[in-house]
């Protein structure tokens, strides 16, 4: 007979999730492991220490909320949360449930004027439409007395996986006046190489009516599509200014700290 008997795994020894959990350590079951509403990390041994221990270890001196104060808290956390499981709500709906929650806690009395507030998803799709014309109808006017001009692009994937490329503009007029605002937003639908990349610039430039020669800086998460020294998108950006001088190249340095810390592990 062995002396040395299989050790079971983990996934064998039939722990449960245990609901006491949610309310004590800000935890829900996903997946058949934890999953931490503050942090988002997945705790895949189920045992009351392992859970306790990342709570206290991790969140216990800035997150410790008591009584009914902390129950609403984790309520509404697992409502975001399991929102971001399943099917995304309606941005407006969503909002509209924050808002009477709120209003209940805060001025009862004034419940009825919240409820009758109307965001139905074609209400929400209209305001947004309204608010995106006049955002870049001012935004064009502006523009028109740039001197010069930089660029700061972004590229990051949505909840459906779907690339999105975001593109900043910062200018600055004859009176030194400094106007920074989104450009556009591209849903990349297909691939995200630096063509595809550089067609979406290089349209919301045009639809401003800029002049290219009075780009001067460009600044990308540092992304291999971005910054390859022949094809990257930088390259396709300089040798679009074929007049004056071409643009700086710099590395966001948001993106440059998130890559320290995740050698340096600082928290």
């Amino acid at each position: 007979m062995s002396s040395n008997p299989r050790k079971r795994k983990i996934d064998e020894e039939g722990r449960v999730f245990n609901e006491s959990w949610t309310f004590d350590y800000f935890v829900i079951s996903h997946a058949d492991s934890a999953l931490c509403l503050i942090c988002h990390e997945r705790i895949k041994t189920l045992k009351t220490f392992k859970i306790k221990r990342h709570y206290e270890s991790q969140h216990k001196n800035y997150f410790s909320l008591q009584g009914d104060v902390r129950s609403n808290k984790i309520s509404l956390k697992k409502s975001v949360s399991a929102q971001q499981k399943g099917k995304p709500p309606i941005d407006g709906e969503f909002v509209k449930e924050c808002m009477i929650k709120t209003v209940k806690e805060i001025c009862p009395e004034k419940l009825s004027l919240f409820q009758n507030v109307s965001l139905s998803a074609s209400t929400v799709t209209k305001r947004k439409e309204d608010l995106s014309g006049e955002v870049f109808s001012t935004l064009s006017e502006k523009e028109h007395s740039f001197q010069y001009f930089s660029l700061a692009l972004d590229e990051s994937n949505d909840i459906l996986d779907t690339a999105q490329l975001l593109i900043f503009i910062r200018g600055v007029d004859k009176n030194f006046q400094v106007v920074e605002d989104l450009c556009a937003l591209r849903s990349m639908k297909d691939t995200t190489t630096s063509e595809n990349l550089f067609l979406e610039v290089h349209q919301a430039v045009n639809n401003l009516d800029l002049c290219w020669a009075k780009l001067k800086s460009v600044t990308t998460d540092g992304a291999r599509n971005m910054v390859g020294s022949k094809t990257g998108l930088l390259e396709k950006i300089c040798n679009e200014v074929v007049h004056g001088t071409p643009p700086l190249k710099f590395h966001c340095i948001i993106h440059q700290q998130v890559l320290c810390s995740k050698v340096l592990k600082i928290s």
